[in-house]
């Protein structure tokens, strides 16, 4: 029942795409480039009190997995960070997060805010053998008046983001106090690329009216992403962050979620 269940919500996911991707073809037709697929989409969101807040980015590219190797985080390299910070560290079995705690993780000198938190998060990430350009800084929220999350997460050189590997840290005025940290190793695949879907078609075919709710669409950023966290295999995908925060992962192949 479950997998006649599954089938049927994938059939019916297909076709509303293939909708979607009828609407984009046509706005295509009637239109004089990008920015009038842009105007349209961003017109269609609005009827369904979706603010886009930002551009939609670029889909011309060609897309294929990446294979996930090893954590690598081991038993030794546990060690070494304790050492070098002094805190208490352990790696969850399943999922291969490396936790850190420290209440005293290096008093910040001056005021606490945004500026001098990343400062900290950076010696941190250094201090455990780590390079902090690596990174980008994903979000810096204020949690409460000497208390930041600050997120990153690694990229490459041309702007490719790996949602799974990610360093989350908590700032206080005593330095980082605890922090969340996951880095597998990854290398291309030699699977056959595939086109990616037009991203506004995946859009108007994934975002829906939320009942008597205004949401807004602050980014839209690619990278990759494993399916499930046993998984071997990363794939290209759209993550869309809304304004409160939240965030949905679309294949950028096919259009499909990513729960």
């Amino acid at each position: 029942m479950n997998t006649k269940k599954a089938l049927a919500t994938t059939i019916i996911l297909l076709l509303i795409m293939n909708i979607a991707l009828g609407v984009y073809v046509a706005a295509i037709s009637s239109g004089n480039g990008t920015d009038d697929i842009d105007a349209y989409t961003e017109g269609i969101l609005a009827q369904r009190d979706i603010i886009l807040e930002c551009r939609i980015p670029d889909d011309n590219f060609k897309t294929s997995p990446v294979s996930v190797g090893e954590n690598i985080f081991t038993s030794q390299s546990v060690e070494s960070i304790k050492t070098a910070t002094g805190g208490e560290v352990h790696i969850d079995e399943n999922t291969g997060v490396l936790t850190y705690m420290n209440s005293n993780g290096g008093e910040i000198s001056g005021e606490i805010n945004r500026t001098s938190a990343d400062l900290a998060a950076a010696g941190f990430i250094e201090s455990i053998g780590l390079d902090r350009d690596d990174f980008i800084l994903d979000y810096a929220r204020e949690e409460s008046r000497d208390t930041y999350v600050l997120k990153y997460i690694l990229y490459d050189e041309s702007g490719i983001y790996y949602y799974d590997n990610f360093i989350e840290a908590n700032v206080t005025a005593e330095g980082v106090v605890n922090a969340k940290i996951a880095y597998y190793k990854t290398e291309s695949n030699a699977r056959q690329e595939e086109d990616a879907m037009p991203v506004s078609a995946i859009l108007l075919s994934n975002l829906v009216r939320q009942q008597n709710k205004v949401v807004s669409v602050v980014s839209i950023t690619r990278g990759f992403k494993r399916k499930s966290i046993d998984s071997n295999e990363a794939i290209m995908c759209w993550r869309v962050r809304f304004g409160d925060g939240s965030e949905r992962f679309f294949e950028a192949s096919t259009g499909i979620e990513i729960k």
